[in-house]
């Protein structure tokens, strides 16, 4: 936060659930005085594209 610009990261917990996470500095009169932070938890959005990689990795491609 000391760049003062908005930083976007995925994070897992130590509960194994994922995280995309959005940290932006709290501006009072041009100086930063704190940090604003929103995390959505994307758990099911990662399982669901591990699955949809797994599943394409088995599809075999029919050669004619």
């Amino acid at each position: 936060m000391r760049t003062g610009k908005q930083i976007i990261t995925e994070e897992q917990s130590f509960e194994g659930n994922y995280y995309l996470t959005v940290k932006s500095p709290l501006l009072v009169d041009k100086k930063a005085e704190g940090v604003i932070e929103l995390s959505l938890d994307i758990t099911d959005k990662k399982k669901e594209g591990r699955c949809r990689k797994e599943r394409n990795r088995n599809i075999k491609p029919i050669k004619d």
